[in-house]
């Protein structure tokens, strides 16, 4: 390789080959994650204008260096484990997500090599930095590991710790720069040279960091679809159309395509029919057989579904390669499984026992949540029915992961196409070779390369652009008969036409639909993607699987490329023309096509028994032998991570309502025998008879019962009048001591209320710290209702413990009844919830929404502030950062507008910043900065968790106003009257109707009106029908002008002018003519005011607000964006209601920011990188503007203001610049366009 020749750096390798006889040792746990290894854009070689190079280059697990680490590491961790002496220890591979990089940086012609394993959370630069750690993992991960990452050690300490358990390494490893002076460590003396010598292959490399497949010919931008043609119906109802494209894609082997899924393309394949097809994918839900299976008194579980975490992983005694699978429920559980110990998710249903499970009393099945993850489904049963509620939540999580779809877009945007030509599908693919120079590339190929979807999540299945699919529609339902470019179905092969002559038939005469009419329809995807505005599709050419003894078809030896084996006795058939594909709604995707799936040991018994091979039967369709094992889905979520999250909320969700509706039919004999006694008081009452046949559901209880309350489920439960009106203020109670024959109705479930009935009793209270939130909640909720004080307080502190599983409700709780500590305890557990979401569940308390909105505004400000430190120390030579910093604050900043409110709270900030902190490499003046900066902001959120949601101590006020304030002052004084003064005379120019109203203006001045006028103009003005009282004025709280100004609205005459008046004073007059209902004035005011958006707008939005003038909110709402949190609180502390829609307008512009942040689709560079040399400072300072103006960042031309200036910073980039420049353009018109939408 032309890159790898000597430089200096750490020192060269010891062994470079296994040792004879080796003892291979394995990892029982790992720590790693592959989203920290290097990005796509450090493992591209490029050489910078000052001939520097800065990038990682993968290293296999069989390179000499690598070979090195296995064996110094394993003979370290195996004295540290105390494992026998005298064995060649040797790692058999890297922990599961780690990976082995060389970091080369400097001159390009002699850079500085160090070595690094990448994925824990620090990374490993020597074998003896990584001894304790490895031993930790091998060992299980059981206690706490002694590694200088992980314990805060020195590494002298850890150094000293193995020299005296015998354990020898190496010197310390130096760093040497390639050229120049240097501050840092003195050179090494001995390069790196890599050896030439070929290692027989111990173990099978993990998966290189994505790199991308290189492309022999650039492809064209794709060509407009042509006009839709409708599929031909057969049955009722007819199926769904089906467009046909004239232009036929570009075969998938000239696609830039991601490794994975070039991986998992080619194991789709089926070259070796011996061999058995890889058929599971990175993210699949499949079903793992368990052995032995978990036993008890039910049906034995046998399968239980899991998440495929790997596809490479090594089978223990074996040369094979299996699956490491996560079980879902249990995520600590994670396992091994050859291919032949797994199904896919549709092929094997547990309905023997699901059903089981449903016989079985629900409270047997409910078990706290930290007993069902900690679960060990691989362990013998010791609680046959824990296992089972841990498989059926399980189970519940996989049918909702069903319903979830979303595209691909994992990958990178795609570079330009390389000279190196890729191999086609099907054929391994070569080892990387030295990245080649580039040609240039026009701009036409690399928009279409990046827009480019690589495939789909479709429910509990990984498909691929490149994938043979079935269809939903079955080929008697697409075009029976022919169309254009679409052939007619294969007729029957010569044995099918045997079998039916036998039987006396003809095709004919034959009974019903056969052969090819009866399997499925396929597509081999081409592309996906929207053709249309309205609906995503995928194109590609369709193909039917005729019989093995039909001749070829007319276009099958059309070069394609390779399709997977086809099932026994059959062949495939294209249907569509060369030069034409099919664009099908993604809505018609059946799912996934599984070769020679049948011959699955696991299925042998369906083959056994033919009579199970029906159409109904899911594991036939899967290769397409009936047109049946459809997925379904109908909800969208982003990404695969999402989508797990939210399948285990709402399973969880779903069998919690299901476990807690069954508590109240059966909690065990005293529960059954007071649901006995309730069923025969309710008899006896509906027979006439008495209350007294009614039952205190307090055990003991001698009291006599005199009120009788009917729950909301029917129950009828015996009360004491005495205990009611001692224990409790809302309840009714019966008059007079009397019972009342009539059951009083109530609003809550028979269980609340017997709960809270105990309380009301001179007796031991009920013990409710180990019922379920929800419990606790409506017993809390019934309480305050009813004033039962002995209840109320020790609910909130059992609340209090219980926030984190539902802290939603809790928190609207709190903040209805006024319970400060527990509303602050709670509240920062809701930073997780988006705003759509908190919308939703406090739809009916605005109030508890616009306290919640006001403490995420206040996180919000903190995100904000972190992003702008300023404590960073002076390096050596001036430098205010080193070199890495860019590559480390960059990928901090978008963590943090991504997170938001709830980037810092409980360890986020930590957890931010140690994922990216490897890329300073330990930079003695970076490192410590970061870290006391998160320190410092990790107080700063502390001290917002103690302030609370419950900060502002005003009174909660009215949300919408629904009276006018009183249009009278208070009764003036015999001595206040104007007796004395002179009768006014209207302030309307010549007016001659008589005055018989006089009004007194805020500031004293009188004026003369006319009780007829107010009456006629006027909805609300003091008048006393038609009597003069020009002796008594009537007082109003405007001043002389406004309502001067609005007598003149009131007039029969031109209306005055009030374009150019003060904003100030229109809006005085617009509030005026809403209170005194003048609605001549309304809407000239609201119109004019419109034009004054700009000068008062946070007046302007609450006048609007106020009174439902919805353009006019829309206009002035942009205006306030400006406006911090708290001056807003100011002007509108008294409309809550206004404020809270404020905050709710705000909440979208700040995740148009994030949104805007998060924008990646540059262009590639010549030479292969996404960015050029200056971006990373450029982009810093650009992503620092967007968190400090936050919400405001983006209207109004803001994002150019902020944008265009630090241009500059680029040195004019021919690809960056204008890249920069759209990036203006289309965010503007997102904001736009979310102006357009407005407040209301």
């Amino acid at each position: 390789m032309s890159h790898a020749k000597s430089g200096k750096g750490r020192k060269s390798a010891k062994f470079t080959t296994i040792p004879p006889n080796p003892v291979y040792l394995d990892f029982k746990s790992s720590d790693g994650d592959s989203r920290r290894w290097p990005s796509q854009n450090h493992q591209h070689r490029t050489v910078d204008h000052l001939n520097q190079i800065n990038w990682y280059r993968y290293i296999g697990p069989d390179e000499p260096e690598a070979i090195r680490w296995r064996v110094e590491v394993g003979t370290g961790a195996a004295a540290v484990l105390q494992l026998p002496p005298g064995q060649n220890y040797v790692l058999r591979g890297w922990p599961n997500e780690y990976a082995f990089y060389c970091h080369e940086k400097g001159k390009a012609e002699s850079p500085r090599r160090d070595h690094y394993l990448i994925g824990s959370r620090m990374r490993f630069r020597s074998t003896k930095e990584f001894i304790e750690h490895a031993a930790w993992l091998i060992d299980g991960a059981v206690n706490s590991c002694k590694c200088k990452n992980c314990s805060g050690r020195p590494q002298t300490e850890v150094s000293r710790d193995l020299a005296a358990n015998g354990i020898k390494t190496r010197a310390s490893p130096s760093k040497a720069p390639s050229a120049g002076p240097s501050t840092k460590r003195s050179p090494s003396k001995t390069s790196a040279r890599p050896s030439t010598s070929k290692v027989r292959t111990s173990m099978p490399p993990p998966p290189p960091p994505m790199p991308l497949q290189p492309s022999p010919v650039e492809s064209p931008p794709s060509p407009p679809p042509a006009p839709a043609l409708p599929s031909q119906p057969t049955t009722e109802p007819p199926p769904p159309q089906i467009a046909l494209l004239c232009e036929e894609p570009a075969p998938i082997s000239s696609d830039l395509i991601h490794t994975q899924r070039a991986i998992e393309l080619n194991e789709a394949l089926v070259p070796d029919p011996t061999k058995m097809c890889r058929w599971y994918r990175l993210g699949e839900v499949v079903w793992a057989q368990l052995d032995p299976p978990l036993s008890g008194e039910g049906p034995p579980i046998n399968f239980w579904p899991c998440v495929v975490t790997s596809t490479a992983a090594e089978i223990p005694c074996s040369d094979t390669l299996g699956y490491q699978v996560r079980c879902i429920v249990v995520d600590h559980a994670r396992e091994i499984f050859p291919g032949n110990r797994l199904l896919p998710y549709l092929a094997f249903s547990p309905s023997a026992l699901v059903d089981w499970a449903l016989e079985q009393t629900p409270a047997d099945l409910d078990f706290p949540h930290s007993e069902l993850e900690n679960f060990q489904p691989f362990a013998p049963c010791e609680n046959y029915k824990l296992a089972v509620s841990a498989c059926v939540h399980a189970i519940q999580v996989g049918a909702q992961l069903a319903d979830f779809w979303a595209p691909d877009m994992v990958t990178i945007p795609t570079p330009p196409p390389l000279h190196t030509p890729s191999p086609p599908l099907g054929l391994p693919n070569p080892s990387p070779s030295p990245a080649p120079t580039q040609p240039p590339v026009n701009s036409a190929h690399l928009l279409s390369a990046m827009t480019r979807c690589q495939g789909i999540w479709w429910g509990p299945e990984r498909i691929w652009a490149g994938d043979l699919v079935r269809l939903r529609l079955p080929r008697s339902g697409l075009a029976p008969q022919g169309v254009d470019h679409v052939l007619p179905p294969s007729p029957l092969g010569k044995a099918g036409l045997d079998y039916l002559a036998k039987l006396g038939l003809t095709p004919d005469t034959a009974p019903g639909p056969l052969g090819v009419l009866t399997r499925a329809t396929f597509l081999r995807i081409a592309r996906i993607g929207p053709p249309t505005a309205t609906e995503c599709c995928a194109a590609g050419v369709l193909y039917e699987l005729a019989d093995e003894d039909v001749g070829p078809g007319v276009w099958d030896d059309v070069p394609d490329a390779p399709l997977p084996k086809e099932p026994t006795g059959f062949r495939w058939r294209r249907i569509t023309e060369p030069g034409f594909v099919a664009s099908v709604p993604l809505p018609l995707l059946a799912g996934r096509y599984y070769a020679r799936m049948l011959k699955h040991p696991l299925l042998d018994h369906v083959m056994a028994t033919p009579q199970e091979l029906t159409a109904e039967n899911p594991v036939v369709s899967l290769e397409g032998l009936m047109p049946a094992g459809n997925i379904e889905t109908d909800q969208f979520q982003p990404d695969r991570g999402l989508q797990l999250a939210r399948a285990k909320e709402e399973a969880f969700a779903m069998l919690r309502t299901y476990f807690e509706g069954g508590d109240a039919d059966a909690e065990g004999e005293d529960d059954n025998e007071v649901d006995q006694l309730a069923e025969e008081s309710a008899l006896a009452m509906t027979n006439g008879s008495t209350s007294s046949e009614v039952y205190c559901s307090v055990d003991g209880c001698t009291l006599p019962i005199d009120v009788v309350f009917k729950s909301s489920d029917g129950e009828l439960l015996g009360a004491h009048s005495r205990n009611l009106e001692m224990y409790g203020e809302g309840f009714p109670a019966a008059p007079n001591g009397v019972a009342d024959p009539e059951a009083a109705l109530l609003t809550e479930p028979a269980k609340t209320l017997k709960t809270l009935l105990a309380f009301m009793h001179l007796v031991p209270q009920p013990r409710i710290r180990n019922l379920s939130c929800k419990s606790v909640l409506e017993i809390a909720e019934a309480a305050e209702k009813y004033g039962v004080h002995s209840a109320t307080q020790v609910c909130a502190i059992v609340l209090e413990s219980k926030g984190k599983q539902c802290p939603s409700d809790v928190l609207r709780f709190a903040l209805r009844h006024g319970y400060k500590e527990l509303a602050n305890t709670v509240a920062p557990y809701t930073l997780e919830f988006s705003v759509a979401e908190m919308k939703v569940m406090y739809k009916d308390d605005d109030y508890a929404l616009m306290k919640w909105l006001l403490y995420c505004s206040r996180w919000e400000d903190l995100t904000r502030r972190a992003a702008k430190p300023t404590h960073w120390r002076v390096h050596r030579g001036g430098k205010l950062h080193c070199d890495d910093w860019q590559d480390f604050w960059i990928p901090v900043l978008g963590d943090l507008i991504s997170h938001g409110k709830n980037a810092i709270y409980g360890g986020q900030l930590q957890s931010i910043v140690d994922s990216h902190l490897y890329q300073l490499d330990d930079c003695d003046y970076c490192c410590p900065d970061v870290r006391f900066w998160v320190n410092t902001y990790e107080k700063e959120a502390q001290k917002l968790v103690e302030e609370g949601i419950i900060y502002h101590d005003r009174q909660r006020t009215i949300l919408m106003e629904t009276a006018c304030p009183p249009l009278l002052a208070p009764p003036m004084s015999s001595s206040s009257t104007c007796s004395q003064a002179p009768a006014p005379e209207c302030s309307v120019k010549d007016c001659t109707l008589p005055v018989d109203v006089i009004l007194k203006s805020s500031d004293g001045k009188f004026l003369g009106a006319h009780a007829c006028n107010l009456a006629t103009y006027g909805e609300a003005f003091p008048c006393v029908d038609g009597t003069v009282v020009a002796s008594e004025p009537v007082a109003l709280t405007e001043n002389k002008a406004t309502l001067k100004t609005l007598l003149a609205f009131m007039h029969l005459a031109p209306q005055p002018k009030i374009r150019n008046v003060p904003c100030t004073e229109v809006l005085a007059l617009a509030e005026a003519a809403e209170k005194y209902g003048v609605h001549s004035a309304t809407q000239v005011c609201a119109i004019v005011l419109e034009s004054k958006v700009a000068s008062q707008p946070i007046s302007i939005l609450r006048f609007s607000l106020k009174h439902g003038y919805r353009e006019l909110a829309n206009a002035a709402a942009p205006h306030t964006l400006a406006h911090s949190t708290d001056e807003m609180m100011d002007h509108y502390k008294e409309n809550d209601y206004a404020l809270m829609k404020w905050l709710l307008y705000c909440a979208r512009w700040e995740e148009l920011t994030r949104n805007a942040s998060k924008k990646n689709s540059w262009r590639i560079h010549r030479g292969g990188s996404a960015h050029c040399e200056y971006w990373g400072g450029f982009w810093a300072a650009v992503l620092g503007d967007l968190l400090l103006w936050g919400k405001g960042a983006i209207y109004g031309g803001k994002l150019r203001t902020l944008v265009e200036p630090r241009l500059d910073m680029l040195h004019g980039c021919e690809y960056c610049t204008p890249d920069v420049k759209y990036w203006i353009t289309f965010w503007e018109k997102e904001a736009e366009d979310l102006a357009a939408k407005g407040i209301m």
